[in-house]
């Protein structure tokens, strides 16, 4: 219905706008409502699986992916010390023929560049930049009463939560549960072969 509220997603990174360009093509109206515009640069390489790219098609910015992306001909694990191969998964054409859709590596702004141009262009999709949720109003029920940044209020008939790992929406619904530091950390790096050992 066009004069009913918009859905609201918290949250403009890949999972967001993804989500809003679903719901667009459906013929939902939607807010992105994200605070961080500094870190659509910001990351590193993502693997793509054949199921990811189905959904950038359906999502109808795999080609805008796709000139960013590589395609590599298979997965090598080598040793560290020798550099001998110890297994090998063939990607490339194999991964493409038996799964309907190729194995992409491509850099996270560069699939998230292709997600916001993507909702820009979407009438359906509106964005409120540098602005983001800080609080919830959990009192006023339905619609949805979020409370900005800059101490406005918009209200939306559903709210999806994607605003990472300090997620307001994640705390408003469940206060109870805490995120908690693993403590395990993933580092990547380059060394010359012969230091490896």
């Amino acid at each position: 219905m066009p004069d009913a509220p918009p859905i609201l997603i918290a949250g403009g990174g890949i999972g967001g706008l993804a989500v809003a360009l679903a719901l667009a093509k459906i013929g939902c109206r939607v807010t992105v409502l994200e605070r961080d515009l500094s870190s659509a640069d910001a990351g590193a390489g993502i693997q793509l699986g054949p199921n990811a790219v189905k959904a950038l098609r359906r999502l109808g910015v795999a080609e805008a992916v796709g000139v960013h992306a590589s395609a590599p001909d298979a997965l090598v694990v080598r040793s560290g010390k020798s550099g001998a191969v110890l297994t090998r998964m063939p990607l490339g054409d194999v991964m493409a023929q038996r799964h309907g859709a190729p194995y992409w590596v491509v850099h996270r702004a560069d699939l998230h560049g292709a997600l916001a141009e993507a909702t820009d262009r979407q009438p359906l999709i509106k964005k409120a930049p540098r602005n983001g949720v800080s609080n919830i109003d959990a009192t006023a029920g339905r619609p949805f009463v979020l409370v900005m940044d800059d101490g406005t209020t918009t209200t939306g008939a559903a709210l999806i939560g994607a605003d990472g790992h300090r997620s307001v929406v994640r705390s408003a619904i469940n206060a109870d549960v805490a995120v908690e530091n693993s403590g395990y950390c993933a580092y990547r790096a380059l060394v010359p072969a012969e230091q490896a050992g």
